[in-house]
């Protein structure tokens, strides 16, 4: 049988290691797309039922936050939407894009000897190198059609030859952390099979179940760090911690200037290595 670069990656193969009760139970695999959260948006749109996932192989105009580029070369890599119906109320949209990335976590920790950590709000790292990211969307809030899609793309057979220069010395992947490659059917059964668990429990409302697993692995928490908040505006401190809502907490200044806030939204950069 097959393993590894040479594993097949076919609906079928990922479907034998899948163990979902819903999510993934409509699965769609595809070659070539420009997007797979554009694809998972429009398919909400068309009635898509709730978990469905689309994967791709290659991705032409993959997208991460802040409308960055996502590079997705074909026949390496893990691209994926998720469709989550069925939304909760209050503020618990915020806490997609992080069970999401404790979920990818876990599953790399189960299929190989890495132990990524995450980087608020969205990224996966090993060794400070961002082998993963996370791209939560939404559309029909406050109506009957609401939705979220979760987009996650892991660099998992890429190496750093076939990486752009400019990436070399901030992105990585598993197979150039382990020098050897992971079988990507597996991988993407793994982390569905460890998505519907957290999903299940962000609905049953388990915000503290979730709250302690996050903090456990978030590199960011104890970082002094940056954060771009939109608009040309950026805040400095320390991370202190994770709020069951998901946001961040941060300390900043020292004696009677000093001060603790919330930082709901933003892109961090660690000001020393996680």
């Amino acid at each position: 049988m097959a393993t590894g670069l040479h594993a097949p990656f076919t609906v079928e193969s990922i479907r034998a290691a899948l163990t979902t009760q819903w999510l993934g139970r409509t699965l769609t695999l595809l070659p070539d797309v420009t997007s797979t959260n554009e694809l998972a948006l429009a398919a909400a749109q068309s009635g898509s039922p709730d978990g469905a996932v689309i994967v791709a192989d290659r991705q032409t105009a993959g997208r991460g936050r802040l409308a960055r580029a996502w590079e997705s070369p074909a026949a390496r890599n893990l691209y994926v939407s998720i469709l989550i119906r069925r939304l909760p109320g209050g503020d618990r949209l915020g806490w997609l894009p992080l069970l999401a990335g404790t979920a990818a976590a876990a599953a790399i920790r189960i299929l190989t000897p890495l132990s990524p950590s995450l980087k608020w709000p969205n990224d996966l790292l090993v060794r400070s190198r961002k082998v993963g990211g996370i791209l939560s969307e939404s559309q029909g809030i406050g109506t009957g059609d609401a939705c979220a899609v979760l987009g996650i793309g892991l660099n998992v057979n890429w190496l750093p030859e076939e990486m752009p220069p400019e990436l070399t010395p901030i992105a990585t992947s598993l197979a150039a952390e382990m020098r050897t490659p992971v079988d990507r059917a597996r991988l993407l059964a793994r982390l569905l099979i460890e998505l519907e668990q957290r999903v299940d429990q962000w609905r049953a409302g388990d915000l503290a179940g979730l709250t302690e697993e996050y903090r456990t692995h978030c590199g960011t928490i104890g970082q002094r760090v940056r954060i771009d908040v939109g608009g040309g505006g950026q805040l400095e401190g320390t991370v202190t911690g994770i709020e069951p809502d998901g946001s961040l907490r941060l300390h900043s200044g020292s004696g009677p200037f000093a001060q603790d806030r919330l930082v709901h939204t933003g892109d961090v950069t660690h000001l020393r290595p996680a």
